[in-house]
């Protein structure tokens, strides 16, 4: 397995980040408890309606045939056991047609995602909509592994404003199980413009 890992050195705006960041692993005042894919899926219409919501999920494979659309603000994905590899949502492979582009597309701020694992995406497991100002995500305690194209993709608006901004990425691997990643345009990290984050 390749594992890709990346170190970067403190910069002014980490304590800020994490400031910012840590409102979306409070508890919130919505909690969802999921078991299947079907559920999920309605877990993720609720929380984008009402915002401040936390989808708690149970172990087991969630297969995915499209992406999780995140667009509410304060939601939160974890796994109920806190084992990453015991919750794992899954995309239809690594090939950009069929199956599915991204696992999880964030356009909402301060959307966190704990302890799961996200694989076998034809584009990116997360893509994180900067250009749609989705500041304070933070990913921890995860696994993304196998995409086509970066397994967290971070983009913005060609001028750079709006971008996603005050990120945090902690004790999380990025890995592809086999020798050879499948494309040129490949990445564990793909950040642009994005101002303080803390990986």
């Amino acid at each position: 397995m390749n594992t890709l890992s990346y170190t970067l050195p403190m910069q002014v705006g980490v304590l800020v980040a994490v400031s910012c960041c840590a409102t979306t692993v409070n508890s919130a005042e919505n909690a969802i408890e999921v078991v299947n894919t079907i559920e999920l899926r309605e877990a993720v219409a609720q929380a984008n309606r009402l915002g401040d919501t936390v989808i708690e999920l149970n172990d087991g494979v969630y297969q995915l045939d499209s992406a999780l659309v995140i667009s509410g603000d304060h939601i939160s994905f974890r796994s109920k056991s806190g084992l990453r590899d015991r919750v794992v949502l899954r995309g239809g492979g690594m090939r950009e047609t069929p199956g599915v582009d991204n696992a999880l597309e964030v356009s909402g701020q301060y959307v966190s995602v704990v302890g799961v694992t996200l694989e076998q995406a034809g584009n990116h497991l997360i893509q994180l909509r900067g250009e749609q100002n989705a500041d304070c995500f933070s990913l921890s305690n995860a696994v993304l592994r196998d995409g086509y194209e970066q397994l967290l993709k971070v983009s913005s608006e060609k001028d750079g404003e709006p971008s996603a901004d005050f990120g945090v990425v902690e004790n999380s691997m990025f890995a592809y199980t086999a020798d050879l990643e499948p494309n040129y345009y490949i990445g564990g990290i793909d950040l642009h413009s994005g101002k303080n984050w803390l990986i």
